[in-house]
């Protein structure tokens, strides 16, 4: 029995989805799904969580080809008392179960009233160049040619005389 094909069986001995699996251990749902496709094999870090996790899964277990599940473990864990707060993730409706990858986050507050829009001031942090006495002559600068390109791959090239 591969490692992937424990996975799975740890999906059924716990009653559990892949997306609430991947959640419950902290890992993207993406890596679960992805190893119960066949597409990869589960890292060590994966199989670290769900050993701490579920500590009734052994290293041991995984790594062994030939165990298998015994149901005695199960049945004295079916009659324990559901798990508390302090090692289960309460999913609520509205608000998304975001798994904590260790790196900043963004908050983002919202607010019912109506959106008023903020008064930006421009303050340049550079200043603007001086403007030139006479129209089309710039300070200290002459036109050495001017280029008009055509949609049809044409141009024309003007000089000044």
């Amino acid at each position: 029995m591969s490692i992937n094909d424990k996975i799975k069986q740890v999906l059924l001995a716990k009653n559990l989805s892949p997306s609430y699996l991947a959640d419950d251990i902290g890992v993207q749902r993406s890596s679960i799904s992805h190893i119960l496709s066949g597409r990869n094999r589960p890292s060590l870090d994966i199989i670290q969580k769900i050993v701490r996790r579920f500590p009734e899964f052994t290293y041991e277990w995984f790594l062994e080809d030939d165990a298998q599940l015994s149901t005695d473990s199960f049945t004295a864990q079916q009659d324990a008392p559901p798990p508390t707060a302090m090692n289960r993730t309460t999913i609520r409706a509205d608000r998304p179960a975001v798994a904590n990858t260790g790196y900043p986050t963004a908050r983002i507050a919202v607010t019912d009233g109506p959106i008023v829009p903020k008064q930006v001031t421009f303050d340049p942090l550079t200043p603007t160049p001086p403007v030139a006495d006479e129209p089309g002559r710039s300070v200290g600068k002459q036109i050495d040619r001017i280029l008009i390109f055509y949609t049809d791959g044409t141009f024309r090239e003007y000089t000044p005389a």
